[in-house]
């Protein structure tokens, strides 16, 4: 079954888009504002795809709420069209929520930020998330942590802070709280790290509490 629901999921810059919804069952409310999809769920919105077991809206006004859940064995999984190989899975249990009023996406419990679908390339890992016009901030209990290759090279960088925004349309990478970058052997500290995951730039901020400090690595 496919279900197309009008409404509006991008910003009014990027322009009006539809919500696709095909899965196996629907069940509509008796007064028509809510409905509850089951089974092997499919949502396209846009350059959004999420696969989960369930999908939950409701309608107030002129907004819209959209509640996907995973199953007790099968994790939620996002995928942005828009954004390279960029892929999120959510861990079992846990919920994904579209507000269409402010056009922000919220991800709670644990996940896993991926560069690609094996995650070979990139992680990163969070307790949750929130995703607003190609920005996604991610939020730890109580850090984030994550490991990124660079293109065209086998270097690996470690990364960790309390919150990290990724910029998808840049792969601009903002580290605040606590920010800490491993590479090569050296590591940097700071009030806050900006990280360019696409070219490697890198640039640390300190604070009056805290200055920037690096260690680098012996080369023996």
């Amino acid at each position: 079954m496919l279900f197309v629901i009008g409404t509006p999921i991008s910003s009014a810059a990027e322009g009006s888009r539809e919500v696709n919804v095909s899965s196996d069952e629907v069940q509509y409310s008796s007064d028509g504002t809510g409905a509850v999809f089951t089974g092997n769920v499919q949502v396209n919105a846009g350059g959004l795809q999420l696969q989960a077991t369930s999908l939950k809206v409701n309608s107030e006004g002129e907004s819209r709420t959209y509640q996907a859940n995973a199953g007790e064995q099968t994790p939620l999984l996002l995928t942005c069209n828009d954004c390279a190989d960029f892929v999120i899975q959510a861990d079992i249990q846990k919920q994904a929520v579209f507000n269409d009023e402010n056009n922000r996406l919220q991800l709670t419990g644990g996940l896993s930020v991926c560069a690609d679908d094996a995650c070979q390339r990139g992680k990163i890992t969070a307790d949750s998330a929130d995703w607003q016009q190609q920005k996604l901030t991610l939020r730890g209990a109580p850090t984030v942590h994550g490991t990124w290759q660079l293109p065209e090279t086998t270097e690996t960088i470690n990364m960790q802070a309390q919150q990290v925004i990724y910029h998808l349309d840049t792969g601009e990478v903002e580290l605040a709280g606590d920010a800490q970058i491993e590479r090569g052997g050296n590591t940097i500290t700071g009030t806050a790290i900006h990280f360019n995951v696409n070219t490697g730039a890198l640039k640390a901020e300190s604070s009056t509490e805290q200055r920037v400090q690096a260690t680098f690595g012996g080369d023996g």
